[in-house]
């Protein structure tokens, strides 16, 4: 007979894993799953770059228009001490590979993620070996890269053999729940003595306290990859009612006293962020879930907007918040990986694009990579954008865009859009666009899907990049700017279609200013970079702190703004 903890996993996991990952159960005929091929006509082509030949955009000084997006930074800027890119990782058996890792060319606080396998920790019971990773920190920490420490424990692959003798009982999986893993019970007595130990025997190693160490996830059991989750309930489910999950939680605490900041959940716990620990989810690939999310802050108003709560702890705290953004080699559009993101690489740089832009909207300040970059400026931007915030961020920026989720995504609880048929919009960087009288917007340029993502109803499978209006007004946080006269740059990314003129009009010294862009009908994404004087006062002659006016009848189609202090 199944533990009572499995049966509850197969019942409330199960339904939540097929939902997201149906494809895995599909082979060559997944015409249910896979959409038609779409265009990406603005994002390039798929191309690989490693990590050694990327490099900033270059920052030019003064006003230019340039095809394309403009990811570019003035030189001054550097990463928050408080953000991390994953670039590598790698097992027990690591130091080969951290022998070929070469230094980064850009600004960035680089990180080797190991991940281990408790068996390889602890071959004899009550005997613990750490000096294997604490020779590859220290090798990681020579090529100029920190280290984050992942131990699995709640499958067979991952636990010593010695471990079965106590009978702890194993979900050997018979139903078609996956074939990854084989998990055990976490909250097995014998399991859970045992765990104990393992977590006090590395914290006494001293490891999560040194300088090199720059995170810890701690997670609890799934069938796709092992120890993830916080305990025997969803991850987005508070498990602290269970005994056995505060007392793992308290072992991480006494294991990182004084570093608790260190450590990340792979779900979520009150309990956990009252020590101190930080959250990583996951799968930002799929640029639109977790909306809304209360628990990390994301929210949507009654107009359809998403937005992010700056007063949730997670956000104002500064803890640990990561994501994963992986998921981007070939065989992820190939019978091998099951087509999870189409029959295709073509949709993959517009997926990094707007993966990219979702994962700094919800303030993010970890992030695990593939060991190269499809978009290398823009990877750059992220970087330097990590762990920011409205006070410390070089940029702010909204991506004006358009898609529509499920009723029971717009509206929650009584929250959320006042007609649950609306679309969501906007991924927003202390920028803020809202449609009101006289500066209404329509959605543009439309994207379509590669694959059916949960979340997206299935009459309306695409996205659009863009909104067209004759005037768009833009509001900056107070707390990004405020104040006269301060000396800013205004990146407007705009599709160049038809010919027209628009402006960008800002306040200035009690007067409009005025700077226009010249469209030529090119069909190209293109930037236009304004170096301006502008107030951030209240009672100024605009509604807007920035405004987009088009010029004769034009409605320019605008994809993107940014204000960069220079």
């Amino acid at each position: 007979m199944r533990p009572r903890y499995l049966l509850r996993m197969k019942k409330v996991l199960l339904p939540i894993f097929c939902a997201a990952f149906a494809i895995f159960a599909r082979g060559e005929n997944v015409p249910d799953r896979v959409l038609p091929e779409s265009e990406y006509p603005y994002w390039g082509g798929y191309k690989k770059t490693n990590f050694e030949d990327v490099k900033p955009a270059e920052w030019i000084a003064e006003d230019s228009v340039r095809d394309g997006w403009d990811w570019s930074l003035p030189p001054r800027v550097k990463p928050d001490p408080n953000s991390y890119v994953t670039l590598y990782r790698t097992g027990m058996n690591g130091m080969g590979k951290i022998a070929k890792i070469k230094p980064v060319n850009f600004p960035s606080i680089p990180v080797v993620g190991f991940w281990l396998n408790w068996k390889d920790i602890e071959k004899t019971e009550g005997v613990y070996d750490f000096q294997p990773l604490k020779d590859m920190i220290k090798a990681a920490a020579e090529k100029g890269y920190g280290s984050v420490i992942r131990i699995h424990t709640a499958a067979t692959r991952f636990a010593p053999e010695w471990l079965f003798k106590y009978n702890v009982p194993v979900d050997e999986n018979p139903e078609g729940k996956g074939d990854r893993m084989k998990p055990i019970d976490p909250a097995h007595p014998e399991f859970h003595k045992r765990y104990l130990k393992l977590v006090e025997a590395f914290g006494k190693s001293g490891i999560p306290q040194m300088d090199e160490v720059k995170g810890m996830f701690v997670g609890y059991s799934s069938y796709s990859n092992g120890d993830e989750g916080m305990g025997p309930v969803p991850e987005h489910e508070n498990p602290d009612g269970f005994p056995h999950v505060r007392e793992r939680i308290d072992a991480w605490a006494e294991a990182a006293k004084g570093v608790e900041r260190k450590v990340f959940m792979g779900g979520w716990s009150d309990y956990g962020i009252s020590k101190g620990f930080g959250i990583r989810r996951g799968f930002v690939e799929m640029y639109l879930y977790h909306v809304p999310d209360e628990k990390i802050g994301q929210k949507i108003d009654k107009d359809g907007y998403l937005y992010v709560d700056e007063e949730n702890p997670v956000v104002k705290s500064g803890v640990r918040n990561g994501e994963e953004n992986e998921e981007y080699e070939e065989h992820w559009a190939s019978e091998r990986g099951r087509y999870r993101f189409g029959k295709s690489t073509a949709s993959f740089p517009y997926r990094y694009f707007s993966s990219n832009l979702r994962l700094l909207q919800m303030r993010t300040n970890d992030v695990i990579w593939n060991e190269f970059t499809i978009n290398p400026e823009m990877f750059v931007w992220v970087g330097l954008e990590l762990g920011k915030t409205a006070k410390t961020a070089p940029d702010a920026w909204c991506f004006l865009r358009e898609s529509y989720l499920w009723k029971s995504n717009m509206r929650r609880d009584g929250k959320g859009a006042e007609d649950p048929n609306t679309g969501l919009k906007n991924f927003e960087r202390w920028v803020y666009q809202r449609d009101s009288p006289g500066y209404e917007t329509e959605p543009a340029v439309k994207i379509g899907h590669a694959i059916k993502m949960w979340m997206v109803r299935d009459d309306r499978r695409y996205d659009y990049v863009a909104r067209t209006g004759a005037k768009i007004g833009f509001d900056v946080d107070g707390k990004f700017l405020r104040g006269r006269s301060r000396k800013i740059a205004v990146k407007i990314s705009y599709f160049d279609f038809g010919r027209g003129k628009f402006a960008l009009e800002y306040n200035s010294g009690g007067e409009v200013g005025r700077r226009v862009v010249e469209c030529a009908d090119s069909g190209k994404v293109r930037t236009a970079t304004f170096f301006i004087t502008a107030d951030f006062l209240k009672n100024m002659k605009l509604k807007h702190d920035l405004e987009i006016t088009g010029i004769d009848g034009y409605k320019p189609t605008i994809s993107m703004l940014r204000v960069v202090k220079p």
